[in-house]
């Protein structure tokens, strides 16, 4: 084998022509390019997962308190519900022993009546 065709390490940069070694020069640029330019992206692939995560996060606590609120409501609507039914069954309780005492013969018909409402509005107060 001949060894003086074949450049060693130390003087392939005086092998190389001018125009081989701009080439090389700009395809290592090229590539020093991509690379900063796929780290780019893998840093802003990780920003919007980041982003992500926190609007997901986010949007789980708003969903919590927002079912926390629904609660809330839900029960100060059950005392409402309770209140009314209660003030019903009162003044219709009061117009029964109105009817009873000017027709007592009608007065257990009447406290039937009565009593049924009152198991409606029971009924009501636990359906809610």
């Amino acid at each position: 084998m001949n060894n003086e065709l074949t450049p060693r390490p130390s003087n392939l940069a005086g092998v190389l022509t001018r125009v081989a070694q701009r080439e090389i020069a700009r395809g290592l640029d090229h590539l020093a390019g991509q690379v900063v330019l796929a780290t780019a992206q893998e840093q802003a692939e990780a920003g919007l997962a980041m982003t992500r995560a926190q609007h997901q996060h986010e949007l789980a606590l708003l969903q919590e308190q927002a079912a926390a609120e629904l609660a809330v409501l839900h029960e100060h609507g059950r005392g409402v519900v309770a209140s009314a039914g209660v003030q019903e069954v009162g003044a219709v309780s009061a117009a029964a022993d109105a009817v009873a005492k000017a027709y007592p013969m009608v007065a257990p018909q009447v406290f039937k009546i009565v009593d049924a409402q009152a198991t409606g509005a029971a009924i009501t107060v636990m359906r809610f």
